[in-house]
């Protein structure tokens, strides 16, 4: 059973949009054995899709899902909130490592990119996969029913502010920057480029079922106590689940966001390890 709440259906073959692309994404789900998603995996992008990664090597999603693994190990997870997939790969991720997941949730800024997502989800479920999915549009959790409760959710946010002259409907810059009018977040987690991630956390405590959690993608630039301090300061109680070093593939993109805050805020310094 599938919802689309007030999207337009994705028909690429008669829009005055340009042709989609497509992305070979076999490989990343190749350590976890077939379940509920077939194989291979080749996902659909809309322009405000975010791109995937050359390899999982190159991808925080494969890191993710080592979350997700160790996550799915030790407790059941029956519904879960994915809030901005991109593309779609984390919520079929989510499908095949959660054995126990029966509502899956996802959301994305765009309503083309998420129609891409929804598509690229229902394409890769076998028949008869005991699973019910919402697909939601909009700001974070604008859009997401107040009375929905989740015992996971799941959040790769952007994290620097939009300058003049980014398009953030563009999806390479969709995963990398954020639009940052009316937020405010104290310090330390404003000048170190939390701002999605703080709002979020809070936002989506209420719904958090009880022994529930949210799984935060939050790169090792951020020092650990600031990171730590982050979830503490949101009434969360943390901990590490999984992590890597990968490296930075999108520096002339991401650096030189992270270098003027470095040069704003005395004190302030992110660890990149660039290519």
């Amino acid at each position: 059973m599938s919802a689309l709440r007030g999207l337009p259906a994705f028909h690429p073959l008669h829009s005055r949009r340009a042709p989609p692309l497509y992305a070979d994404a076999t490989a990343f789900l190749a350590p976890y054995p077939p379940r509920r998603v077939r194989r291979p995996v080749v996902l659909q992008l809309a322009e405000e899709s975010y791109p995937l990664e050359e390899s999982p090597a190159e991808s925080w999603l494969s890191i993710a899902f080592r979350a997700f693994a160790r996550l799915a190990a030790g407790r059941p997870v029956h519904d879960l909130l994915i809030i901005g997939s991109g593309n779609g790969l984390d919520a079929l991720a989510a499908v095949e490592i959660f054995s126990d997941l029966r509502l899956l949730s996802v959301t994305d800024l765009y309503p083309a990119s998420l129609a891409a997502t929804r598509a690229n989800v229902l394409e890769h479920l076998v028949p008869g996969a005991d699973l019910r999915l919402t697909f939601v549009a909009g700001d974070l959790l604008a859009n997401v029913p107040s009375e929905a409760r989740f015992s996971l959710a799941y959040e790769n946010l952007p994290n620097i502010p939009a300058g003049a002259g980014v398009e953030l409907q563009r999806g390479i810059n969709s995963g990398r920057f954020f639009d940052p009018t009316g937020l405010s977040v104290p310090e330390p987690f404003g000048e170190h480029l939390l701002a999605l991630h703080y709002r979020l956390l809070l936002d989506v405590r209420p719904q958090v079922r009880d022994r529930g959690g949210v799984l935060t993608a939050i790169g090792g630039r951020v020092p650990d106590e600031v990171a730590f301090g982050l979830h503490r300061a949101c009434g969360y109680v943390p901990e590490l689940v999984a992590y890597d070093v990968k490296l930075q593939s999108e520096s002339r993109l991401v650096v030189p966001g992270y270098s003027q805050v470095e040069e704003r805020h005395s004190g302030v310094e992110f660890r990149l390890l660039c290519s």
